[in-house]
């Protein structure tokens, strides 16, 4: 007796989707959902169904659970800078230097220093979005926070500019943080505070009444 042998075809599959946008179509959609109930929750305090300090504490929990540990880090910690070139120019003065945000993460920060007004200085820090410091819609505020005796430092975000390389970018970055459980912003808020630590080391800078 002879069997029937059925030879099926072995050509692969098309898939219906494409397999190299489904992890980020995928946190596109988680997001929009997590917006929608954000909504809500706002709709809540104004339509007065909750306390906005119920609201308050809820956003700072949630806040505080994205970024672990991140603040009480920078207390263990003491900012160690490394000035790595000085320019003078009109009214100011130009240090880059460079410290960590987390350990071996260096952050590559830009500080202008009055020239006109005597020490110690009100501070600021003055972030940048998705480029670099080098631009001049960053460094025109900071040259004129400086000609105006604030002490302004900007700082490259990660992925950036000075912190360019292979394989440290912010978006890519920002997909290989979700697989871990946490998300890219924690590293941005760490370099903007290691820049506030940064600016407690200067003597000549006056942190009396805040950055």
């Amino acid at each position: 007796m002879y069997k029937r042998i059925i030879y099926l075809d072995q050509s692969p599959l098309t898939p219906s989707v494409d397999l190299r946008d489904m992890l980020r179509q995928y946190v596109i959609r988680d997001g929009i959902s997590l917006l929608s109930v954000s909504d809500k929750r706002r709709e809540a305090v104004i339509n007065k169904q909750i306390s906005f300090e119920a609201y308050k504490k809820t956003i700072k929990s949630i806040v505080e659970s994205f970024y672990d540990d991140l603040p009480s880090w920078h207390k263990r910690i003491r900012c160690q800078a490394k000035i790595v070139s000085k320019y003078q120019k009109k009214g100011f003065r130009i240090e880059n230097v460079l410290f960590d945000s987390f350990p071996g993460y260096p952050v590559n920060a830009t500080v202008y220093v009055p020239s006109d007004f005597e020490p110690p200085f009100p501070a600021v820090v003055v972030p940048t979005g998705h480029s670099g410091k080098q631009f001049e819609s960053y460094q025109l505020p900071c040259q004129y926070f400086a000609r105006a005796g604030f002490l302004a430092v900007s700082f490259d975000p990660p992925g950036q500019a000075g912190e360019k390389q292979k394989g440290n970018d912010h978006f890519i970055d920002g997909l290989r943080c979700y697989l871990v459980g946490h998300t890219s912003s924690r590293y941005f808020i760490a370099d903007a505070l290691r820049c506030i630590d940064y600016l407690e080391t200067r003597k000549d800078v006056d942190l009396s009444n805040g950055v």
